[in-house]
């Protein structure tokens, strides 16, 4: 139960009841799962890739090595992304963990404001004062300002790296593990 100092907002009450809805109805779902039953698609001619891969012919080493190859290829393309984002500054450093960590960014200019300063009025108003100490740390971002997003460098990268991938997952499918091998390897020297 909560106990409050004063009273709370109708806003936060509001949130608080949705809250206990939530709750309420996820524990109902996990103590009495609701029952599905879906039909089963009929089997065309055009099966994917992933059916064609698993039912065909091939013997289960190959299979095997198949499915490894393919689950490497999306774990590299994965990490491509992740160096891609820091490249062109997409994702924010990590948040400070402490007070101590706060002041020693905001010394150092390590921070941007979420929301252009110059449209802000210098001191909060009734309409923009801010209800608490993490109001005020989401209106920063945790980067470098000299670091500018490039999302239009990232989205050309991204486009030709997705292009790459498919090309990659298309060989794994389609070749021998050896020659998959050799297209993996290639595709994870990428970047």
């Amino acid at each position: 139960m909560i106990k409050w100092d004063c009273k709370p907002s109708d806003e936060a009450l509001k949130a608080l009841e949705h809250i206990n809805n939530m709750r309420s109805n996820l524990l109902d779902n996990l103590v009495n799962p609701p029952i599905v039953v879906n039909e089963c698609p009929k089997q065309e001619k055009d099966m994917d890739m992933q059916y064609t891969i698993e039912n065909t012919n091939i013997n289960s080493t190959d299979r095997e090595a198949k499915q490894r190859l393919r689950n490497r290829v999306r774990e590299i393309y994965c990490s491509h992304q992740d160096k891609l984002d820091k490249k062109f500054h997409i994702l924010d450093d990590p948040r400070p963990c402490s007070i101590k960590e706060i002041a020693e960014r905001i010394e150092k200019g390590l921070f941007t404001f979420s929301w252009d300063p110059d449209e802000q009025p210098e001191r909060p108003t009734a309409e923009t004062k801010f209800d608490s100490w993490y109001d005020m740390m989401d209106s920063l971002t945790w980067r470098n300002p000299e670091d500018k997003k490039d999302e239009k460098g990232r989205e050309k990268a991204g486009n030709d790296l997705d292009i790459a991938f498919q090309k990659t997952l298309d060989e794994v499918i389609c070749l021998t593990p050896e020659e998959g091998l050799k297209s993996l390897n290639k595709f994870a020297t990428l970047h």
